[in-house]
């Protein structure tokens, strides 16, 4: 009996990010196009590695402790089917066993024959339900346990959880990381240019999918279903673009208008430089800066399957910029640690030493930009992780450096969406749980006139 095409895949794909240090989002597209999965098939293998790389440290920790040996001292080939089968026994309890224990086996006798006793070993022992520290599911439970044990139980690397504690209370610090590790909805934004909600939402229910209205976001619908919206007509046809909802919640906070200049200085993928085209009904001139030719074509396919005309997609470093605009949006480059819903290896690749760099970059993007806008104009920094160093600290130190700028309150309204900074109210978080999507910073200033 072969080995189902979903595991294999997802060994494949987790061995290419442990050798190759892939992007696991970016592996796992690739391997999904090239594959002849099924739409049931991609969904085991996306669940595979997404939950893999969510739950490792976790994971690791029961495998020292059903091998009675260090992970240092197994071959790394055997870790991750070893790893794979234990995620599937311990969280996924529809798989049957038996395939599971099959399938680890058939890839170890492709992989390394001499460990196939070794595996079959483990995953039987795995099978039996030894005593074992569970894994943290529901925020009540960490009820009395020390940050240093929820951190293994939800498994982070402890230096993430210290620059959370570091960032926030430890209420907050433990309601995001419970929310880091929950699945975030499927959400759609509309294209208002093209169509209302009630209709979208029809057509979606015409279709037998379950919809409702996104919590704040007016153009937004919660979607559920494991299935490829992209392959919809309504998708091709630029009714909808997919996005979550804290993301669509960052466009409107530019308070861009018609016949504004509008630059959005990290463009890619697209989805707030076409959120703002169509909150101005397509009648600002928008550049659209990416650095990178690949990540710009992705702005451009957005562009033309919405039939927008107002953004101009530029192939360019945004430090070699030097129009003038009246909104700038600068959502940028950072540690993703809010996204770590969609991208569960940031927990592993990202390091407080490549936080440091970051916050260089950073830095030299609001000097630039800054000197891009116009008088009376704003700018927005974003920014999709959640820390101190990349957030309020760099705003600060900002506004300590360029008197010219001053904070640009939030609105009572505006504020709804966001865990405000009550003494800085021009800065403010979402968090991963709020709405079931990445977290969020973001902080709003204005030239003076």
């Amino acid at each position: 009996m072969k080995v189902a095409v979903a595991r294999k895949v997802a060994f494949q794909v987790l061995l290419s990010i442990e050798k190759q240090k892939a992007y696991a989002h970016i592996a796992l597209a690739k391997a999904l196009r090239e594959s002849t999965s099924s739409p049931e098939d991609a969904a085991l293998t996306t669940e595979i590695v997404q939950g893999v790389l969510l739950w490792q440290r976790l994971l690791d920790h029961w495998l020292e402790n059903l091998a009675k040996r260090p992970i240092a001292k197994i071959d790394k080939i055997v870790r991750l089917i070893l790893l794979i089968g234990i995620y599937q026994l311990r969280f996924l309890s529809r798989v049957p066993s038996y395939a599971i224990l099959h399938d680890a086996v058939e890839m170890t006798k492709e992989q390394a024959p001499h460990a196939s006793g070794f595996v079959n070993a483990i995953l039987r022992q795995a099978t039996r339900e030894p005593t074992y520290l569970k894994p943290l599911l529901r925020l009540e439970e960490n009820e009395g346990l020390p940050l240093s044990e929820i951190a293994l139980r939800l498994s982070f690397p402890d230096w993430l959880v210290e620059t959370l504690q570091r960032s926030f209370n430890e209420k907050d610090t433990i309601a995001i990381l419970f929310g880091l590790n929950q699945k975030g909805k499927r959400t759609i934004r509309r294209n208002r240019l093209k169509i209302t909600r009630d209709a979208l939402h029809q057509e979606f229910e015409e279709l037998g999918y379950e919809v409702e209205p996104a919590q704040i976001c007016e153009d937004a619908l919660y979607v559920s279903t494991k299935s490829p919206l992209l392959a919809l007509p309504s998708f091709r046809e630029g009714k909808f673009t997919v996005q979550g909802e804290s993301s669509m919640l960052i466009a409107p906070l530019l308070l861009a208008k018609p016949a504004m200049r509008i630059l959005d200085a990290c463009a890619a993928p697209g989805g707030k430089a076409t959120h703002l085209a169509e909150l101005t009904n397509d009648q600002a001139h928008i550049d659209a800066i990416e650095v990178h030719a690949s990540r710009a074509s992705l702005i451009t396919q957005q562009v033309k399957r919405l039939s927008l005309t107002s953004v101009s997609v530029i192939v360019a470093d945004v430090l070699s910029v030097h129009e003038h605009y009246d909104r700038i949006l600068l959502d940028a480059p950072c540690s993703g640690l809010g996204s770590i819903g969609r991208k569960p290896d940031v927990k592993w690749s990202m390091t407080p030493q490549k936080i440091k760099q970051l916050h260089v970059v950073q830095r030299q993007l609001l000097d630039h930009t800054a000197s891009l806008l116009n008088p009376d104009g704003i700018l927005l920094y974003t920014t999709c992780t959640l820390n101190r160093t990349e957030n309020e600290d760099q705003v600060h130190d900002f506004l300590a450096m360029h008197s010219e700028f001053e904070p640009f309150s939030f609105t009572e309204q505006e504020s709804q969406s966001l865990h405000g900074i009550v003494e800085h109210p021009y800065m403010g978080y979402i968090y991963p749980q709020d709405f079931g999507g990445d977290g969020f910073f973001v902080a709003r200033l204005r030239r003076h006139s």
